[in-house]
């Protein structure tokens, strides 16, 4: 085991977790490129507009995660989306006066996600 790994797992599983699967081409890729450098205070100095240069705090507190490759989603979709017809996690998810924010592709790409 890595490390980090025993602290990240500690991290992760201290609070709630929200799951994305992610469809289009080259989802891996452009997620990845969202979220930026995994640790934050490298993300606030090399991608400043990323994920977790935004709402990061460092390595393990990053803000968010997104698989290494295509095969690494496969596996981790698994676990919250099984395909089997199993069980994934238990939903303990509660909404009460929420909003869904859908940021859609052509104002990301007219910089308008800010605004």
């Amino acid at each position: 085991m890595f490390p980090f790994c025993s602290e990240l797992l500690q991290f992760i599983t201290s609070g709630p977790v929200v799951a994305m699967e992610i469809l289009r081409d080259d989802a891996v890729c452009k997620w990845k490129a969202l979220l930026g450098p995994a640790n934050s205070a490298v993300a606030q100095t090399d991608e400043p507009d990323s994920i977790r240069a935004n709402f990061g705090h460092d390595g393990i507190r990053n803000a968010a995660h997104g698989p290494d490759s295509v095969a690494s989603a496969a596996q981790e979709l698994e676990l919250f989306f099984p395909s089997s017809g199993g069980r994934g996690p238990v939903n303990s998810a509660k909404f009460t006066n929420c909003t869904c924010c859908i940021i859609k592709p052509h104002a990301v790409n007219e910089g308008k996600q800010y605004e």
